[in-house]
């Protein structure tokens, strides 16, 4: 698929799901609240919602542009120091190639799932009161998923630090491979992608504290229905949200995929500056 192609694909989903909840869904609240939640400094649920779902991907797209070059040199160094500066480091020359839309929807659920987790553990610590993330009670119910979601849709603009740096790292071919193999002595090369030990500890923690968090959510809102009330439709969305809520870093990553080529061109000459060895294919240091 052609960058220009995706790019609008992504902005086009983007606004399908945030337009609805702008207008509609803030049409519907406010004739219950004023206030939507006090994480942002809007001054009633219009502007709340905008700070929430068009300034918050502002926030990432901005984001994105000023820290993630910076910040894969960082996690570059954190590598080398973690893996006690015995390895070597390459970087593939001519690594630039497609990605299926399938793969960065799959990106940003990872971003969403992670959202979540920490949201649940950010509502269970208390760190946030309760009265902060939602200050008006409405008529529906409130339960976990509300306060938790709240937070997800908050702190999810924030996450991109975390995972655009790995994914930059990961699109630009830089690879290390363990120093001094000694063949003879039954040494086997270990050779990786540099983002891969990120990658590793990151989806793991999400992936584990994902599930719990829906577990948790899921059993909060069973304890809480009214018999014979039918809210038993609430679980579906519950488990659905994190997927919607992945749309929210459509602009973010379109933005990423648009700059990748001049990113990956300004990473690779601060590498090279730092002595890092261009190769052609990996079969030069096996």
């Amino acid at each position: 698929m052609e960058l220009k192609k995706k790019v609008l694909i992504l902005i086009v989903f983007f606004l399908v799901f945030t337009l609805p909840q702008l207008f509609y869904g803030s049409a519907v609240l406010s004739e219950e609240i004023t206030d939507y939640t006090a994480l942002v400094p809007g001054r009633n649920v219009y502007t709340d919602q905008i700070f929430l779902l068009i300034i918050g991907p502002l926030i990432m797209i901005l984001l994105v542009f000023i820290f993630t070059i910076p910040l894969a040199m960082l996690l570059l160094k954190l590598h080398k120091l973690i893996k006690a500066r015995r390895y070597d480091y390459y970087i593939i020359r001519d690594f630039e190639g497609n990605i299926s839309f399938v793969r960065i929807y799959i990106r940003c659920l990872i971003v969403s799932f992670l959202a979540f987790a920490l949201g649940l553990m950010i509502y269970a610590s208390g760190l946030i009161s309760s009265e902060v993330i939602i200050p008006e009670k409405t008529s529906v119910v409130e339960t976990d998923f509300d306060y938790v979601s709240m937070l997800a849709v908050f702190i999810i603009p924030y996450l991109v630090l975390i995972f655009t740096p790995i994914w930059l790292l990961k699109d630009s071919g830089l690879i290390c491979s363990k120093s001094n193999v000694n063949k003879e002595n039954r040494e086997t090369p270990d050779i990786e992608g540099v983002y891969r030990y990120y990658n590793t500890v990151i989806t793991g923690y999400t992936g584990i504290g994902f599930v719990f968090t829906l577990i948790v959510l899921i059993i909060d809102r069973l304890q809480k229905l009214d018999p014979g009330s039918g809210e038993l439709t609430d679980i579906p969305g519950i488990i659905l949200s994190p997927f919607l809520l992945a749309f929210l870093i459509f602009p973010a990553i379109a933005f990423y995929e648009y700059r990748l080529k001049q990113m990956r061109i300004k990473l690779l000459n601060k590498l090279e500056k730092k002595n890092v060895k261009t190769i052609e294919t990996i079969k030069e240091i096996l």
